[in-house]
């Protein structure tokens, strides 16, 4: 998270937000999020949202967006490239088109356990990837973990063997259509909001993400049976426009520089 605030704050040395050149306005920063307010993506940036509300007296603040209320991640990236948008907290697959370091967390089988993952992607190596964002047009803010991924689906699925000819929703990336297609099924890439009633009307048999939101209402109800056993682990990415307008005052700056106590892991 120190790499978190030292981003936010070369962001936001480098913009101009103010109606005149002396005085800056109080601002709610959008963030979109293709989940649920109780989600743990969303209490996330929530939180990041209280920590700049603490730090400059109540003058700044993110407003999140979630349950897909401003389109799909591909729709709310593209709106964050024009400047419709602050900032979008999405899966680093919604990426992986356009900055193609991103692809390397999403590969399966990479990390030997969880706390080899976060060594590597709270360091140095996940450091290189947030600044790969930057050819693109984006700021990446952070990287975060949100738990494994899962398969879940209308019947057991207890080994490999089991997936086949299964019609599996993949997120949209060439990548997990790769992985899907490695294990005999069928991949069927969908955005969020569809799983639930291509589940329901059986367009696709299964579904992979990451076990809390298998536990969804909106995801579960269609299911029967879900696999914990996983192949790799999420990564989540979080970022802004490169000329995003966000400016804090000079005398709010170092105190995003500190390292924050985050009171959970979306683990």
């Amino acid at each position: 998270m120190t790499y978190l605030f030292n981003r936010l704050c070369r962001l936001i040395a480098s913009t101009v937000f103010a109606l005149t050149a002396t005085v800056a306005v109080a601002r709610d920063f959008r963030s979109a999020d293709v989940h649920s307010k109780g989600f743990p993506t969303n209490m996330a940036v929530k939180y990041m949202g209280d920590e700049i509300a603490k730090a400059t007296g109540g003058k700044y603040n993110i407003k999140v967006f979630g349950d897909s209320a401003l389109g799909s991640e591909k729709d709310t990236i593209e709106q964050v490239k024009i400047g419709a948008l602050d900032m979008v907290r999405v899966n680093t697959a919604a990426f992986h088109g356009i900055v193609p370091e991103s692809i390397i967390p999403s590969l399966p089988f990479l990390f030997r356990d969880i706390e080899h993952f976060r060594k590597t992607m709270y360091g140095a190596q996940g450091d290189k990837i947030l600044a790969a964002f930057d050819k693109a047009g984006f700021v990446g803010l952070c990287l975060y973990e949100s738990g494994a991924r899962s398969m879940y689906a209308k019947k057991p699925i207890k080994n490999v063997a089991d997936m086949k000819g299964l019609k599996v929703r993949v997120q949209p990336s060439d990548l997990f259509v790769s992985i899907i297609n490695a294990m005999g099924a069928s991949p069927t890439p969908m955005p969020m909001a569809e799983v639930y009633t291509g589940l329901k009307t059986g367009l696709v048999d299964a579904a992979e993400n990451n076990y809390p939101r298998t536990r969804k209402p909106s995801t579960s109800k269609p299911l029967r049976f879900t696999l914990k056993r996983c192949t790799r682990c999420r990564r989540r990415c979080w970022c802004s426009r490169r000329r995003s307008g966000i400016r804090f005052p000079r005398t709010i700056r170092p105190r995003f520089a500190r390292r924050p106590r985050i009171p959970w892991r979306t683990t």
